[in-house]
């Protein structure tokens, strides 16, 4: 009798146990018990909806071929020697320019960039860069440099003409009718000058008009 006692006193141990565990047990979806080792079943509606990854949209810009390009500006105008920048500015002076014009009769209306060239050049040769050390300094050799019935003067205009001749060798020359004196660089035609900033003589039968400042027949 006692071990019976002590049989339905294991048994209602072990049931109480059985509750407890299938109380913490996990279920599927239907209610049935599920294994240790079986993964829950999870509902459709209730997975976790995955968002698209999004790609994220890079606008490049052309921005290397202009970078490249100040670059080389700002390269230029570095290794530029001090006097150049100063020749630059002086040559920015447009009134400065104008009165150089019609005392010089140099066309820097259409050559200012080659006179200035040329002057720079001059300038390296004779080794006297050093003496140029403002703007004011600049204009005022520049004005010597240029000054009509100079040697200098001469030259310019003789580098003008030789540079003329390169440009259109090998191509119909556009000054065929007129001349130009190999000294002075002066231009004419039949005995009569041309202003330097006149547009070449059109053809062999025109006369330059003063009064229009044009080329009429």
């Amino acid at each position: 009798k006692g071990v019976n006692m002590k049989k339905k006193a294991k048994n209602l141990s072990q049931m109480a146990k059985g509750k407890i565990r299938a109380s913490s047990a996990k279920r599927d979806s239907k209610g049935r018990f599920l294994k240790a080792d079986h993964p829950a079943e999870v509902q459709p509606e209730t997975q976790p909806k995955v968002q698209p990854k999004v790609q994220p949209i890079i606008i490049t810009t052309n921005t290397n071929t202009n970078q490249e390009d100040e670059k080389e500006k700002m390269k230029e105008e570095k290794n530029k020697r001090a006097f150049e920048r100063l020749v630059d500015k002086a040559m920015e002076d447009d009134y400065w320019i104008e009165l150089l014009h019609m005392q010089t009769g140099l066309p820097f209306d259409k050559k200012r960039t080659e006179i200035a060239g040329i002057f720079k050049r001059h300038v390296i040769i004779m080794g006297n860069d050093s003496q140029i050390i403002s703007e004011k300094d600049a204009k005022n050799y520049f004005a010597n440099f240029s000054r009509k019935g100079s040697i200098t003067h001469k030259a310019i205009l003789a580098e003008l003409k030789r540079e003329k001749t390169t440009l259109w060798k090998g191509k119909e020359n556009p000054y065929r009718y007129e001349e130009t004196d190999a000294r002075t660089g002066e231009r004419s035609y039949c005995g009569i000058p041309i202003p330097s900033d006149a547009p070449p003589r059109p053809d062999a039968n025109s006369v330059w008009n003063k009064n229009h400042s044009c080329w009429e027949l």
